[in-house]
Formats: structure tokens, C-alpha cells, sequence
């Protein structure tokens, strides 16, 4: 149950992410990058109270309730890549 709740963050600070490397091109390595900083960020905060009902737990610890989350949200934005399509809710830099 408490993956469910775990896709909040993930997807949160990987869209936070996405925006701030907006100007990157397009790729999996962009996705890849994004989604394992993303993990370890929420890692961190969830270890230190957010998650587990405000438990506090090591990085390692945290980083195994929000791994699968962060993975869903990696897949979905893989899968979006592969048909040519943006992640969720990011928009591209618009150009000159």
C-alpha cells in the first residue's frame, strides 16, 4: 500500500526535473538521469520522515519503498518516448 502512495513524489519531483533539463534533447538518457535523481531526492526526504507514517529511515531503507514507484513512472515515460510523444505533462523549450 505504501507504494501507492509513493507515485506522488515520484512523479512530482521527475516532472520538476524534467522542467529544469526542458533544454536537454529528447532521450533515454535524459529519461534515465531524471528518474534517478528523482529517487534519490525522494529517497532522502522519505528517510527523513515522509515516509513509512513519519518512521525515520536510512536512504537505502527509503530508497526500497520508492524504487518501484520511481520505476513505473520510468517505464510510463519510456513508453512515451518510444511512440515520439513528451513525458507527462512537460513541455518542450520553445524555440526561436
Amino acid at each position: 500500500m505504501i507504494y501507492i502512495f509513493g507515485l506522488i513524489p515520484a512523479f512530482i519531483i521527475s516532472r520538476v526535473l524534467f522542467w529544469f533539463l526542458r533544454a536537454w534533447p529528447d532521450g533515454f538518457y535524459k529519461i534515465l538521469l531524471v528518474h534517478l535523481i528523482a529517487l534519490v531526492i525522494a529517497s532522502y526526504f522519505g528517510g527523513q520522515g515522509l515516509a513509512d507514517h513519519g518512521l525515520r529511515m536510512d536512504l537505502l531503507s527509503s530508497a526500497k519503498v520508492f524504487i518501484f514507484p520511481q520505476a513505473a513512472c520510468m517505464v510510463v515515460d519510456t513508453i512515451l518516448l518510444y511512440f515520439g510523444r513528451p513525458p507527462l505533462f512537460v513541455m518542450r523549450k520553445k524555440s526561436d
